[in-house]
């Protein structure tokens, strides 16, 4: 509410301190999702949090998670999942299958130069975090596509199944 308060004095030192104590919000989201690493956040600052002790299970699901509460205002929340998605598939994508490319190598001077990672005056939305975060999203998701039908066979996998599950080659009659 303050950074549109009527006097300009009060709006600009608003704006500069939410500008300021944005700056790390916005790099460690950018670190997530170039790498799909989380800074250390001692005091739980990040809206996205790596789970410990028995929930770190099921990697997909609960190894990390979005933490409402953190989620600054002028990250929406449909772009902070996307966020929290895009990281998730970076960190699989490293973690599993040994791919340690970043999720949009070619994009990532674009995305710094054209203020994707800067905060976005009067606490409206930034449209081009939006654009970097869904370009990073379908680039990852194309790798995963990509190393799942390649290098993993996907495909040739499932045919065996429905082969042999849906006895389509008659081999038991």
């Amino acid at each position: 509410r303050l950074a549109r308060h009527g006097d300009p004095a009060v709006r600009d030192l608003v704006e500069g301190l939410v500008e300021k104590s944005a700056a790390p919000v916005l790099a460690a989201a950018k670190r997530w999702l170039v790498a799909g690493q989380l800074l250390p956040d001692a005091a739980g600052e990040f809206f996205i949090r790596e789970t410990t002790g028995e929930d770190r299970g099921d990697f997909w699901e609960k190894r990390y998670g979005l933490v409402e509460t953190m989620v600054p205002s002028f990250v929406p929340r449909a772009v902070a999942e996307k966020i929290l998605v895009a990281g998730k598939t970076i960190t699989f994508l490293r973690r599993c299958c040994g791919d340690d490319r970043s999720a949009f190598a070619a994009g990532e001077a674009g995305a710094a130069k054209n203020g994707a990672f800067d905060y976005a005056k009067g606490g409206a939305p930034n449209a081009e975090l939006e654009h970097v975060v869904d370009e990073a999203l379908q680039r990852a998701s194309s790798r995963v596509l990509d190393a799942l039908r390649g290098e993993f066979l996907l495909v040739e996998h499932l045919r065996c199944l429905s082969a042999c599950l849906l006895l389509t080659q008659g081999d038991f009659a």
